[in-house]
């Protein structure tokens, strides 16, 4: 009977190392697929002139990411400016629409969620940024054959992506989020690829919630390697 236990439990043991190295090999070959992580490191910044569609209303928004993990966004409806911005750290932001007309520390649980957009996908670094890494099994999204992977980061987020399985491209990005009190699936479709630099930029992002399409967002156009100052992100005062 121990014989037997032990055979069972070295048979569990051994699925489960196959699934994580099988994990590792789809994750690994995504990062190539995307460009590799030497091309995505030597980057220095991306500016991304962006359309942002919610409701059938047109925004229009300038992004810009850099190598020290930092961000800002400026989103303008009309003449009416918004802004989010992180210096990796420190989360700030402006929405005269809340009412939020000067510079405000971002309520942190807001915060948390904006620290993890960064340059670098945590997927295409998730060998050296701590993430943790599992193989979820396989899930068909839109008529497309994915793999299916869990991003565990040490942010405590936990990152769902669906990587083709013919181009091992990212086509999903998923996170569950508290909206009132409920949890909330949100989808980020990337689709329209295209090698710039030396690495693959999706085109457009659609987030779709609950099976919805909640936000398309459009990329007109990319710049790379703009000159970035600690000023552009730093929250005004400190």
């Amino acid at each position: 009977m121990k014989k037997l236990l032990s055979i069972a439990l070295l048979s569990l043991l051994s699925v489960a190392v196959t699934k994580a190295q099988d994990g590792e090999a789809i994750a690994d070959k995504c990062v190539e697929a995307m460009g590799g992580l030497d091309n995505w490191k030597a980057l220095k910044s991306i500016k991304q002139t962006i359309n942002v569609n919610q409701q059938g209303v047109d925004i229009a928004a300038v992004q810009i990411r850099d190598a020290k993990d930092r961000l800002r966004t400026e989103l303008t409806v009309k003449v009416t400016k918004m802004k989010t911005v992180h210096d990796g750290k420190t989360v700030w932001w402006t929405n005269p629409f809340q009412g939020i007309t000067e510079p405000t520390l971002m309520p942190e649980a807001m915060a948390k969620e904006s620290l993890t957009l960064k340059m670098l996908d945590p997927m295409i670094n998730w060998r050296t940024n701590g993430s943790v890494l599992s193989y979820e099994g396989e899930e068909v999204y839109k008529e497309e054959d994915c793999y299916k992977l869990n991003l565990k980061l040490t942010e405590g987020f936990d990152f769902i992506y669906l990587i083709s399985k013919e181009s091992h491209l990212i086509i999903v990005r998923r996170v569950t989020t508290q909206a009132q009190g409920f949890d909330q699936v949100i989808d980020s479709y990337y689709s329209d690829y295209t090698e710039k630099n030396g690495v693959m930029l999706h085109g457009k992002e659609e987030m779709i919630a609950g099976g919805v399409v909640a936000r398309t967002i459009t990329i007109r156009k990319t710049e790379f390697d703009v000159e970035t100052t600690d000023d552009m992100f730093a929250f005004p005062g400190n």
